[in-house]
């Protein structure tokens, strides 16, 4: 049978390589390969990840313009990158050698959530007159008062509820194409050299 793809091959001692299986299934010699594969394809993982939603953010753009409002307080049409701090707070940590963590950094709001929370999934909310006061009084600072008289003709009558669009730049990235497809290859290949009996 020797030299026929596929098949098993008899060992000078008639036996069917059962020290090599043995081998490749020992317990203690797949969790040290494992250990010793495994953190560098989790490491390019976690690399690409924070690179493909830095750049699914600041170049691709898939995601709701900023209202116009927002456009005048920040500067920018372009959502999540007003201060720079959500790109810069993408992240990502190894949890030993067969666990990734990927996320974000950020801060926890007044009311309980996590800013980065709200801009991924979205929220309506209810706008009280001091919050009103208080944006109005940023905006005239920001841009000053004959400028802000005149960005306050545009704004229409005063609105009872703000909504935030969901930006779910997180899940964007997690199903990216790019992302995906290396990931799986990477790990794939750290599976494979696990399981070779070469070392």
């Amino acid at each position: 049978m020797a030299g026929v793809k596929g098949e098993s091959k008899v060992q000078p001692d008639g036996t069917f390589g059962w020290e090599e299986l043995e081998r490749l299934v020992d317990p203690q010699r797949v969790r040290k390969a494992f250990a010793k594969f495994f953190p560098d394809a989790l490491d390019r993982m976690g690399q690409l990840f924070v690179t493909r939603g830095r750049d699914i953010i600041l170049d691709e753009k898939p995601f709701a313009d900023n209202a116009a409002l927002t456009v005048a307080l920040k500067g920018s049409a372009t959502p999540l990158v007003e201060h720079g701090d959500l790109v810069e707070s993408l992240t990502y940590h190894l949890i030993g050698w067969k666990k990734l963590r990927m996320g974000v950094n950020s801060r926890e709001l007044s009311s309980g959530r996590v800013l980065a929370e709200v801009l991924h999934e979205g929220a309506t909310l209810r706008v009280t007159n001091k919050m009103r006061a208080a944006v109005m009084a940023k905006l005239s600072e920001k841009v000053g008062k004959t400028r802000f008289r005149q960005l306050s003709k545009n704004f229409g009558p005063a609105k009872s509820t703000w909504v935030i669009p969901p930006r779910p730049f997180l899940t964007t990235t997690f199903a990216d194409k790019e992302f995906t497809e290396k990931s799986a290859n990477w790990m794939l290949e750290a599976l494979d050299a696990s399981l070779t009996l070469e070392h």
